[in-house]
């Protein structure tokens, strides 16, 4: 009952990640392998076996337990990272992440305009006469030396808005988890909220 409710609750990117094939494994097996699986830092993991062991026994007070330690724990990181603090500028968070996707595509356009740029500088410095070119060179050189800045500056940028992107998306799986575990906890809690689901 519980997976078929994940199953349909949640996005099916999202609720693949968590639904395993069924375990012929013990209760108490599939409770020491979601702490082995935390362990390890494999979250995804882990909630795959909260999910297998209440699918199987959805009164075990153990597994209930570490779900919610887990939901504590992540919230505890969510904050430590100033999670609370970006969402309070960013409401969606994976509309954010597109956000400075679309602007890292933007810099690294305006990076490969400006090495065009120097190139076809170059590439009419040189075919100047020596005349031209001596008269041409400090501004040439000048031109040139102000591109590299550019370039330099937008590359900063863009080391910066990928460490961000990174950042959001560690925010963004955090996000999940707990979302997930909670509504794991909430169907086995109040199945008669969700019964309707399964028959429809």
């Amino acid at each position: 009952m519980l997976r078929e409710i994940l199953v349909k609750s949640l996005e099916k990117h999202v609720w693949v990640k968590y639904i395993l094939e069924p375990s012929e494994l013990s209760v108490e097996a599939l409770y020491r392998q979601a702490l082995k699986s935390l362990n390890n830092g494999d979250t995804e993991k882990a909630i795959s076996y909260i999910i297998l062991t209440l699918e199987i026994d959805n009164r075990f007070i153990p597994i209930q337990h570490f779900a919610k330690t887990m939901i504590f724990s992540l919230s505890d990181e969510f904050i430590k990272k100033r999670g609370h603090i970006i969402k309070e500028k960013h409401k969606d968070l994976n509309q954010y992440i597109n956000f400075l996707c679309d602007k890292e595509k933007d810099l690294e356009k305006e990076v490969t305009i400006k090495q065009n740029t120097i190139l076809n500088l170059e590439e009419n410095f040189e075919k100047g006469s020596s005349f031209s070119k001596m008269i041409n060179k400090k501004s040439f050189n000048s031109q040139i030396t102000e591109l590299k800045e550019d370039i330099r500056r937008i590359n900063d940028e863009i080391s910066s808005t990928k460490k961000e992107i990174s950042k959001i998306i560690e925010l963004c799986n955090i996000e999940e988890y707990i979302k997930v575990i909670t509504l794991i906890l909430e169907i086995v809690t109040f199945p008669r909220k969700y019964i309707n689901m399964i028959s429809n």
